[in-house]
Parts: structure tokens; C-alpha cells; sequence
């Protein structure tokens, strides 16, 4: 459930939340505040004095999941869903050292239409970043769609001669990856890929079993390769402003439509596991070709995808190689400009170039 929705969840029940000082009040009718709602709000508490306080600052983008720390911030950009929270456990793996700040899109709370093109939703954030940090280096990450809209906010940012010291994306698929061409060969490799799986349960199967099992197989096949989202009949409920679901779509239609052109720097690519990098089925590895100091790839452990990649246990493995990006990007900077790095900047050994 996102923070929205529990809040939202608590308003419906009269609960009312706010943030005092640093901790977390709320009041209740009588037998409102249930175990089980005490139990999520205090799990959670992080996120929604995050929440509560980024919808304070008026018209700002940038939501603190984590603002102490003395090492340079960074700026993530969520999936289309708009969710700055995704990167929650993460954050929490960085340690209070590590500011991080989540860039939520405009149009998350109705104030406004999203965005529908990479650029222009590229250019309000960097009105944001240059507000709240005027000057670099910056540290940006993405996680799916997010990295698409990181990698353009880096072209921009680089053009106005700033500098961007880490640029780091999660499972982002390339926007070639949502062609229509391009779904029809990834399902017919799909479909190849899985043979031997399939042959396998065939095998097992009797007369009737095979045949149901064809018959799904062709209905899912279809959908994947053909199929496209039917408007939904106008009711009471679906008139109501659904502004996830219009950041959602509008943000899809903009990875779809953006052309990258060749970054001057180089890319961190986050791929889920070893079968990600073998299928490579959303094109994630081609953004290698769009940074002209080449890319690194970084592999999470087996049995990680890119929904679960940023949570327990995967997000374990992942966050030692994003520490060591961060570590290798400060260490550049500071070779750059011949500045010492103070011990607390460094969370590990950074890797080799």
C-alpha cells in the first residue's frame, strides 16, 4: 500500500496524522486506530514524516526520505507509478550518513497535468535541483521508467556546464524496448526460451491438461504480443481524478516517445539478476551505447526481478554495489578537484574503474 493510500485509508476512519517536531502524532475517535493500523503506522513512520513534510513544501518535487548526512545528497527518480518511496529500503541500508532525496513527478497530487514528454518533466526538475542545490556535483538515480528521466535530467544538467558525478540506473528499460516490433521479437524469444520448460510440463500432461494448457498459452500470447488496453466503461467511482494512474500513463507515453542522444559521462546499470543480463528482454543494456565513457553493470543475486530488486532480501546485495558507485563517484570528484574526501563520505572501498 503507498503512504497515499494509507493516509487516505486513516482520513476515512476520522485518523488524523501530523508531524511534531520529529516524531509522529495523530488522534482518533474511540476504537478507530485499530492494532493493526498502530502496527503499519509505526512500521512505516519514516516514510509518512516524509510524506506529510514534502507536501508542505509547496510546488517542490523534491520529497527527503532521508535528508542527514554530510556526504553529497542524491536525487531519485521513482518508476512511472510516481512512488518516491519505492527507494525506502534502500535509503535505510545507506545509513543516516547518506542524505537521499526522491523527485516526485508534478501532477502526483492533482495540483496539475503531468508531464507527457522526457524533457520537459527533465527541465522542472532541474529548476528544482538548481533551487534546492545550486551547484553540483550531482549524484542521480533512477529506478525503471525513473531511469529514462534520469539519464535526460543528467544531459541537461551537463550541458549547463554542471557537473554529474553519478548517474545510476535501476531495471530501466531503453524506450526502444516499448515498440510494438520490439514486444513481438521479445515474445517470440520468450516463447523459445521457455520451450524446454514448457516441453517438460507437456510431458507430464494427459489429453485433456495439454489441451487447456494450449489454449492458455495462445490467450496469453495474444495479449502479450497484440492486445491493447480497452477504455473503461464511464462509472461514479472512475470519474474521480485518479492522478497515480495519470502520472502512470503519462510517464509511460514519455519513455515511449524519447530519443537519448550520447551522454559525456558514464552510466551505472543495476540489472535484477544474471537472467536479466542473458534475456535482456527490456533492452536495459542499451544504454551502454549512450554513454561515451562506456557503462558498468552491476548483477543482483538469483531469483531477483526488477519489481522486487529495491526490496528484502535483494535489496541486501544491491545496495554493496551502489555504495561502491557512490564511493568511486566521490573519489573521481575529489581527484577532479584536488580536494581531500573526509572519512565519512566513504562508506566502502570503491571498485576499479
Amino acid at each position: 500500500m503507498m503512504i497515499r493510500e494509507l493516509l487516505e485509508k486513516l482520513d476515512a476512519c476520522d485518523i488524523k496524522v501530523w508531524v511534531e517536531g520529529e516524531g509522529l502524532r495523530c488522534s482518533a475517535p474511540k476504537g478507530a486506530l485499530t492494532p493493526e493500523l498502530q502496527a503499519e503506522l509505526k512500521s512505516r513512520k519514516t516514510e509518512v514524516i516524509a510524506f506529510l513534510r514534502a507536501g508542505e513544501a509547496v510546488n517542490s518535487s523534491l520529497v527527503p526520505i532521508q535528508p542527514k548526512g554530510s556526504r553529497p545528497p542524491i536525487f531519485a527518480l521513482p518508476g512511472h507509478n510516481g512512488d518516491v518511496f519505492c527507494f525506502v529500503p534502500l535509503v535505510q541500508h545507506l545509513g543516516e550518513e547518506q542524505p537521499f532525496y526522491g523527485l516526485q513527478p508534478p501532477g502526483f497530487s492533482g495540483e496539475r497535468e503531468p508531464f507527457e514528454d522526457i524533457p520537459s518533466l527533465a527541465a522542472h526538475y532541474v529548476r528544482q535541483l538548481k533551487a534546492f542545490y545550486p551547484e553540483g556535483p550531482y549524484y542521480l538515480g533512477g529506478y525503471c521508467a525513473g531511469g529514462t528521466i534520469a539519464f535526460e535530467l543528467a544531459q541537461q544538467l551537463t550541458a549547463q556546464g554542471d557537473k554529474v558525478a553519478l548517474l545510476a540506473i535501476f531495471d530501466s528499460p531503453f524506450p526502444g524496448a516499448y515498440s510494438k516490433f520490439n514486444r513481438i521479437v521479445v515474445g517470440c524469444r520468450y516463447l523459445l526460451d521457455r520451450m524446454p520448460h514448457h516441453l517438460r510440463r507437456l510431458l507430464a500432461m494427459d489429453g485433456k491438461t495439454r489441451m487447456q494448457f494450449f489454449r492458455n498459452g495462445l490467450r496469453v500470447t495474444r495479449s502479450l504480443l497484440f492486445s491493447q488496453r480497452q477504455a473503461e466503461p464511464p462509472t461514479v467511482a472512475n470519474l474521480q481524478p485518479d492522478f497515480k494512474e495519470r502520472i502512470a500513463e503519462a510517464t509511460i507515453t514519455a519513455v515511449k516517445a524519447y530519443k537519448p542522444a550520447l551522454f559525456p559521462g558514464r552510466i551505472h546499470i543495476f540489472l535484477a539478476s544474471e537472467d536479466s543480463r542473458r534475456h535482456n528482454y527490456n533492452r536495459v543494456l542499451s544504454w551502454s551505447k549512450y554513454a561515451l565513457k562506456g557503462a558498468q553493470i552491476y548483477v543482483g543475486p538469483e531469483g531477483c526481478v526488477g519489481s522486487n530488486m529495491l526490496l528484502e532480501p535483494h535489496v541486501e546485495v544491491l545496495q554493496g554495489y551502489f555504495q561502491q558507485c557512490i564511493a568511486l563517484a566521490c573519489a573521481n570528484v575529489a581527484k577532479e578537484f584536488g580536494v581531500a574526501i573526509a572519512p565519512e563520505q566513504i562508506s566502502r572501498t570503491a571498485p576499479d574503474p
